[in-house]
């Protein structure tokens, strides 16, 4: 019997060690094994750079469980528009263009970390950029003339649309409305780019202007408009006009020999101040006796000795003035001429001379 109980005792005695063995074993310290490396963007998705482009845009990041020796870099794949990357201290910096593309734009950047040589781990945020709004439509002149004289003329002016919009096309507004002497007007799609316009002769004394507004136009949107300022002198404005009322004016019509010399209307305009007084003008390619040409004539070079006066019409003038027997050539002037049907007519010249301009007028019964 005590044979049995030492042997338990014995038995007891030795678990009891054991399990003090294996206790002291557990609460020895160990050393853990840190996990791998993990790179965190912290700026938020999408982020948003201006449309001007920026030199220092900013992206945040975290590492987690950094091994020494590590590297960051950064990059953004098929977008030339991103560069100058750097990073440091948990900050990628890096410059974006403006974006003159016309429309919005993103690209993704991947930033990575390098470690122990190859390994690697990275992540990705979007970065987005809006257009630049496109600059306002600029319309520009050159040239031009925008004063004339009562006998008027033809201008050119030459011009240019800076920032220009597809669709978009250049017209034009006479003010105030009903401006009915500035004519001819033309417009130019193709170089040169030109705006063409006639100023007809100002039979009356008194002087006139009106604008000329021009409008770049997409549809009924006018983009940009540009004004042209256009005054001209009266009859008498601005000279010493000889003033001439004629008490008579005949018709002759002269059949031409085509295709050598056109059909010719002779107008004589005569009156008795002293000595005799005569204004001839011969008004080429005139059709027939009934088709006296009419409207508004400007001279338009020495085509003959005695000069030509011309128009759209297809008609052509050459005048002199006969006083006293000594004929002077005009060399500059218009002529504006209405039939007022029942063989009236009323016409309203200026007609230069060297020594000056003389205003031709005449109202009533023409004798054929």
């Amino acid at each position: 019997m005590k044979k049995n109980v030492l042997t338990y005792a014995f038995a007891c005695l030795t678990a009891s060690a054991g399990l003090c063995l294996v206790s002291c074993e557990t609460e020895d310290p160990q050393t853990e094994t840190p996990g791998a490396p993990v790179l965190t963007i912290t700026t938020d998705d999408n982020m948003q750079i201006p449309a001007a482009g920026d030199d220092a845009c900013k992206i945040s990041y975290t590492i987690e469980n950094a091994v020494e020796g590590g590297t960051v870099s950064a990059s953004a794949e098929n977008a030339k528009w991103l560069g100058d990357f750097s990073a440091a201290d948990g900050t990628v910096t890096f410059s974006a263009d403006a974006n003159d593309s016309g429309e919005d734009r993103n690209a993704k950047v991947t930033v990575v970390y390098t470690y122990n040589g190859s390994e690697t781990v990275s992540d990705e945020i979007t970065v987005e950029q809006p257009a630049v709004p496109a600059p306002d439509p600029v319309i520009s002149t050159i040239g031009g003339k925008t004063e004339f004289d009562a006998k008027g003329g033809n201008t050119t002016f030459y011009y240019s649309i800076d920032y220009p919009v597809d669709g978009a096309a250049l017209s034009y507004v006479l003010e105030p409305a009903g401006t009915d002497w500035i004519t001819d007007m033309e417009i130019t799609t193709e170089l040169p780019l030109t705006v063409k316009f006639t100023v007809a002769a100002n039979t009356g004394s008194d002087p006139r202007s009106a604008i000329i507004q021009l409008q770049y136009k997409s549809g009924d949107e006018v983009l940009a408009e540009l004004p042209i300022a256009i005054s001209q002198e009266g009859a008498t404005s601005g000279s010493d006009a000889v003033e001439f009322a004629a008490t008579s004016m005949s018709i002759e019509f002269m059949p031409g020999f085509p295709p050598f010399m056109p059909n010719t209307a002779n107008l004589t305009f005569g009156n008795d101040e002293g000595s005799i007084t005569i204004y001839m003008i011969v008004a080429d390619d005139a059709g027939s006796a009934e088709a006296i040409p009419t409207g508004e004539y400007a001279y338009s070079g020495e085509c003959t000795a005695a000069g030509y006066w011309g128009s759209d019409g297809g008609y052509e003038f050459d005048s002199y003035l006969t006083v006293g027997g000594t004929i002077t050539k005009f060399n500059g002037g218009t002529v504006s001429l209405t039939n007022n049907g029942g063989g009236s007519f009323t016409v309203d010249a200026l007609l230069e001379t060297a020594d000056g301009t003389h205003h031709l007028t005449f109202s009533g019964t023409a004798t054929f």
